[in-house]
């Protein structure tokens, strides 16, 4: 239990503080760029913890995936800055990378679901707190219905399910090809913005998509090798 709590306070809380606060001290370039080595972080504490031995699919398809992020972020000149909002995103991404490969040696013994149930619920408790703080400055006149049902919607899909899948998949595939997944977050935005708001898509973000699903690609070799 105490491991549970302790990849609470680094998935739940330290994570999304960091990630909240930092995203106000940057441009949203900078949040894409530093959110990219969240694969490559949980790569190398894997590798350095012992938890895993990822194959040279596994390190090449990670590597493509960053690199087909960082085609996206590019296109239309963003770059890189250096600045405390950055620092504090690379700190976040960094409490996630954590958080992804030492919850593998619970999630082989404990259900991802059961798992993901105690670490919100420690969650909550770690942000309590915080919550009873900032209460007497809320201003309800400005909650809305359709705002209270967006937030409820997010804490249900984003954070409970997404948590639960997240966690079957690490217990399933290991951290490091689980990681590599989160570079589809662009790829869906592209799609959905261009969908729902008529977004157009340039060559460079579907060159850089087509080699972030090509990375996918790759980490699934060797496996699919074993089932031949």
């Amino acid at each position: 239990m105490a491991a549970v709590a302790l990849l609470s306070f680094l998935g739940t809380f330290l994570y999304q503080i960091l990630y909240m606060i930092g995203q106000t001290h940057t441009s949203s370039a900078n949040v894409g760029i530093v959110y990219g080595f969240s694969p490559l972080l949980i790569l190398g504490i894997s590798v350095l913890a012992k938890i895993e031995r990822p194959t040279v699919f596994t390190i090449a398809g990670v590597i493509m995936g960053f690199s087909g992020l960082c085609i996206i972020l590019f296109h239309g000149g963003s770059r890189l800055t250096v600045d405390r909002g950055s620092f504090l995103m690379l700190l976040a991404i960094a409490c996630w990378a954590s958080y992804s490969v030492f919850g593998k040696p619970i999630v082989d013994r404990y259900p991802p679901v059961t798992t993901t149930a105690w670490i919100l619920l420690f969650g909550a408790l770690y942000q309590l707190p915080l919550a009873l703080w900032q209460l007497p400055d809320q201003q309800w006149a400005l909650l809305s219905g359709t705002s209270i049902l967006f937030v409820a919607l997010s804490a249900f899909f984003s954070l409970y399910i997404g948590y639960t899948l997240f966690y079957y998949s690490i217990a399933r595939i290991g951290p490091a090809k689980a990681g590599v997944y989160t570079n589809l977050t662009p790829v869906f935005t592209l799609i959905f913005a261009a969908l729902i708001r008529n977004e157009k898509i340039s060559f460079l973000q579907v060159f850089g998509l087509s080699i972030i699903v090509i990375g996918i690609g790759i980490t699934k070799i060797r496996r699919r090798e074993k089932s031949l």
